[in-house]
């Protein structure tokens, strides 16, 4: 299994994409992580920041990962552990189906959305 050395000083991750790789190394991000996460936010990793990471994205240690994948039991691990998502969409999604109910105007991190019934661009 590939590890990240942790004497070795990299830069900090410039996007989502690079986190996971960094994080995880190549194996995990190809295998699971990147297509997980591109189906989970319908978005290029490579345009998303990582402010928001924060206990929002599970940072199992090696140990971890290795009782993760042997053991017949699942651990429950991040905020996220058992939710649905959209099977089509991401979780974009979610966000277009709150949006018809919103009144005035949404201020998203691409500009300004009209009032009802518009969608998030």
């Amino acid at each position: 299994m590939e590890a990240s050395a942790p004497l070795v000083q990299r830069p900090a991750p410039r996007n989502f994409e690079e986190f996971i790789y960094q994080v995880w190394g190549r194996g995990i991000a190809k295998h699971f992580a990147i297509p997980y996460n591109r189906k989970l936010w319908a978005v290029p990793l490579n345009e998303m920041e990582t402010s928001w990471l924060g206990g929002r994205v599970p940072m199992p240690n090696l140990e971890e990962v290795l009782d993760g994948a042997l053991s017949p039991v699942r651990k429950p691990m991040g905020p996220n552990a058992r939710f649905g998502y959209p099977l089509r969409g991401g979780f974009q999604a979610l966000m277009n189906g709150w949006l018809p109910h919103l009144e005035g105007e949404l201020r998203t991190a691409r500009g300004w959305c009209a009032s009802r019934r518009a969608s998030i661009p």
